[in-house]
């Protein structure tokens, strides 16, 4: 595994966001409709997800508000980790995008369920995060790491609850384990430990 450095993560990191812009554009720009449903897009519908995803990985490739950066404290090995896996992300939102374009086309139901594949492509990085700011028993957690990034993992915590929020709406999965803005959930066979 190849060993990164911040400045390199986050211009890697630049350019997965990059790809999911992309993607947010083609879904806004390409409507699918259906002229007997008036509210129905279902491209619409995954748009709050696929910003979501942006967001993340935006405050993730670089330091904001003249605050530390969010990753400054992980090591070269977990940044290289975090990045293999948030590569696929673009992927699997692609994936999703095309199969829901393919069930609109061939006049079947959309299978929703899909959506944990996007989900659960994003588990490795936000386990890392978990790992290094949000374990108590972590190695990074350091008074003065918790004092300098406090305010990063609450952002994370409210950050993870609308993400778990809008793979809900999206698969049409009751809501009521999320009330409040939860902050653990999970979806398919992934637990959180």
């Amino acid at each position: 595994m190849e060993l990164v450095e911040l400045g390199v993560f986050e211009d890697r990191c630049q350019g997965i966001v990059q790809q999911i812009e992309g993607l947010l554009e083609y879904v806004s720009e390409n409507p699918l409709t259906d002229a007997a449903k008036p509210d129905f897009d279902p491209f619409r519908d995954v748009i709050p997800l696929i910003k979501l995803i942006r967001v993340f990985l935006n405050k993730l490739s670089k330091p904001t508000n003249n605050k530390p950066h969010p990753l400054l404290q992980m090591n070269p090995i977990s940044l290289s980790a975090f990045l293999q896996s948030a590569a696929l992300v673009p992927d699997q939102i692609e994936i999703f995008l095309y199969r829901i374009k393919m069930d609109h086309e061939c006049n079947v139901k959309i299978d929703w369920e899909k959506v944990f594949d996007i989900l659960d492509s994003l588990q490795c990085p936000i386990k890392l995060l978990e790992i290094q700011y949000l374990d108590p028993n972590g190695t990074s957690q350091s008074s003065h790491s918790q004092g300098s990034y406090h305010e990063f993992r609450e952002w994370f915590s409210v950050w993870y609850a609308h993400h778990c929020l809008s793979g809900c709406r999206l698969n049409r999965s009751p809501e009521a384990g999320l009330t409040g803005l939860k902050f653990r959930c999970s979806f398919s066979n992934f637990t959180h430990t």
